[in-house]
């Protein structure tokens, strides 16, 4: 709901961006385009979409002051519009290989699943600056776990507690490829 008006107002067709069966070199036409958005268009953007956005976010988040994320990896490439909606924002990308054991997979998990190897699929969605970058599969990993952890403001954690975290979660070690 929010991210097709403002990519459509850039120019770029959200629908094709996300349909796993769309032509793949798009991602590049794509990327092209958010790569030559100056900061004055954004700006422009957010000032004729801002009432929208308000209305929007109000009814999303009505609780302020919170943490936020999104889990639709298709946002990502406008993280540009997004890091100036939001200046103080702290990026953290969770990325993932590939999933060896896909359940109930929407278009999105068809589109990341199918061309997660095309060069220019990983430019637009993989190539933005974040502020931390983790790899899903290494969720059980404790190490890596109190990086992201630090990188949160959060106390580390030992062994012990991750494997009771990952057991009370349910974590499914097939989806990292593991078993």
């Amino acid at each position: 709901m929010v991210t097709k008006p403002i990519v459509e107002s850039i120019g770029i067709d959200h629908n094709k961006v996300v349909d796993p069966y769309y032509d793949t070199k798009y991602y590049a036409a794509v990327k092209n385009l958010i790569d030559n958005v100056t900061p004055s268009t954004w700006q422009a953007t957010i000032d004729e979409n801002i009432d929208n956005l308000k209305i929007i976010f109000d009814n999303e988040f009505p609780v302020r002051n919170v943490a936020y994320g999104w889990k639709d990896p298709r946002n990502v490439y406008l993280l540009p519009f997004w890091r100036m909606l939001f200046p103080k924002a702290r990026i953290l990308t969770v990325e993932r290989r590939i999933n060896p054991n896909p359940t109930r997979m929407g278009t999105e998990g068809i589109n990341f699943s199918k061309d997660t190897d095309n060069e220019d699929f990983r430019e637009l969605f993989y190539s933005h600056y974040d502020d931390f970058r983790f790899q899903f599969e290494e969720f059980d990993n404790v190490h890596k776990v109190n990086d992201l952890l630090s990188f949160l403001n959060f106390e580390n954690i030992t062994q012990a507690e991750l494997k009771a975290v990952l057991k009370d979660t349910k974590f499914q070690y097939s989806k990292i490829g593991a078993a």
